[in-house]
């Protein structure tokens, strides 16, 4: 990622995270500024408690890099694309306090998901990091493959 959260001592900065995600894209901004105010909450865990926590919460399966449920964003501190992990799972945290979509993520979860990956992708494209889909329809196909 072209610009990375500082990390010192195998903590990852909550303030460096929202530093780091401003300046970029308006959603990126719109993260920065909620996870700023505490209307979204950060965990941050090694990998042993990420999973541990993805179990807890009703995860199945294989454990992600991230995952959100309702305000909270769990991530893994060791995930190379940190920075990408916030502002997909921060999308879906702002789509459910915000309303954005009027549909249950559990009725379409590809109309949630193709939302939280374009501004996924576009973070990644402005932030000069690596892009995880070089074309929009091979993440509408990845999207459709996997959801």
């Amino acid at each position: 990622m072209g610009a990375s959260p500082t990390r010192s001592g195998g903590t990852v900065s909550r303030a460096n995270i929202v530093d780091n995600l401003t300046g970029f894209t308006e959603q990126g901004n719109r993260v920065a500024g909620a996870i700023g105010e505490g209307r979204i909450k950060l965990n941050v865990l090694g990998d042993s408690m990420f999973d541990r926590a993805y179990n807890t919460k009703g995860g199945t399966g294989r454990s992600p890099q991230a995952f959100q449920l309702l305000d909270q964003i769990y991530l893994r501190r060791g995930s190379p694309n940190l920075l990408s992990e916030v502002i997909h799972e921060g999308t879906h945290v702002l789509d459910e306090l915000v309303g954005t979509l009027k549909v249950p993520y559990s009725v379409n979860p590809y109309a949630w998901e193709k939302r939280a990956f374009f501004y996924e992708r576009q973070f990644q494209r402005a932030s000069g990091g690596n892009v995880d889909f070089g074309t929009i329809n091979e993440m509408l196909d990845f999207i459709k493959r996997s959801y």
